[in-house]
């Protein structure tokens, strides 16, 4: 199967039945197309990611990293302080900047 991750936090969420399986569905055989030099065109199988331009891809890219400050937090990152704020990432589509106060703790996280 592939994409297990995002259906173990859509199912932990409490999303199932035929919700689910229709979340599921939109993902099965997946393939991209790349053209290369106005002429040639390559077909390949996509078994990782959300699908880009369809309205759903947003949601599911948010579950899958909803988790994502707890689990730096756990893991010992310190963040930066901004006034009374403590900030670990900023993420905003499928963007992610991720803060901390030196390279080495960025790297231990």
């Amino acid at each position: 199967m592939v994409r297990p991750n995002i259906w173990q936090k859509i199912y932990k969420l409490g999303i199932r039945g035929k919700l689910f399986n229709v979340i599921m569905s939109m993902y099965e055989d997946v393939t991209s197309r790349v053209k290369l030099m106005s002429e040639r065109e390559y077909s390949f199988e996509c078994l990782l990611g959300v699908r880009q331009g369809e309205c759903l891809s947003p949601f599911l890219f948010a579950i899958y990293l909803n988790d994502l400050e707890d689990e730096l937090m756990l893991k010992g990152a310190e963040g930066i302080n901004v006034n009374t704020l403590k900030i670990f990432l900023l993420m905003y589509a499928d963007d992610i900047v991720m803060f901390s106060k030196s390279p080495t703790e960025m790297q231990k996280n």
